[in-house]
């Protein structure tokens, strides 16, 4: 990590940034930084997703581009910032359905369900896709669930045992927030 008092760029504000800085992929104006941002890049980072004994664990990983003897950090290496990147799930089923922004889902070799939450939020809101192979006819439609309409099609369609395949970020509290999420209607995908 950069030094506190290293220059860095500024904020969506304009604001001078110190030291390191951190955001999720395809987010950089909700940038993490400032004097807690070591522990918060920790607790963002030490996230592990498992679905119990059977099925490997998913872990959060990221990019850099670390500088080597910068001005921050004299013969040694500094990252002046990281990019958290979604992790691709295997293909999973919905065990519960959508309710408050989030639902679970399990994969195949896993013994235990995880929560996957999506952000609903208007101009911030998870990638939704509907994939559907009708009549050898494959159909890939985006779904704005940052809209009422949005969200009731996502919630109608995503009920327990539909397949979907999503892409997130590992949270702490062994939760999934998701950046992309496709659920799969007409012919299911193999499992």
């Amino acid at each position: 990590m950069r030094r506190r008092s290293s220059a860095n760029g500024t904020d969506s504000s304009g604001n001078m940034i110190l030291g390191f800085k951190y955001w999720n992929f395809a987010f950089p104006t909700l940038i993490t930084d400032g004097s807690s941002v070591p522990g918060d890049f920790i607790a963002a980072t030490s996230g592990t997703v498992s679905f119990g004994s059977g099925a490997a664990p998913i872990t959060a990983y990221g990019t850099t581009a670390a500088v080597w003897n910068d001005p921050a950090s004299m013969n040694a290496w500094s990252a002046p910032w990281a990019i958290l990147l979604p992790v691709p799930l295997p293909l999973a089923t919905v065990t519960t359905g959508v309710s408050n922004d989030s639902f679970t889902i399990s994969v195949p070799n896993g013994t235990q369900a995880v929560t996957v939450n999506v952000n609903s939020t208007s101009g911030s809101a998870t990638l939704v896709y509907q994939v559907d192979r009708t009549d050898g006819i494959l159909t890939i439609s985006p779904v704005d669930i940052g809209s009422g309409t949005g969200l009731m099609t996502f919630t109608n369609a995503v009920s327990a045992g539909t397949p979907v395949k999503v892409y997130g970020i590992p949270q702490s509290d062994g939760t999934l927030t998701a950046y992309v999420v496709s659920y799969f209607t007409g012919t299911m995908p193999a499992m």
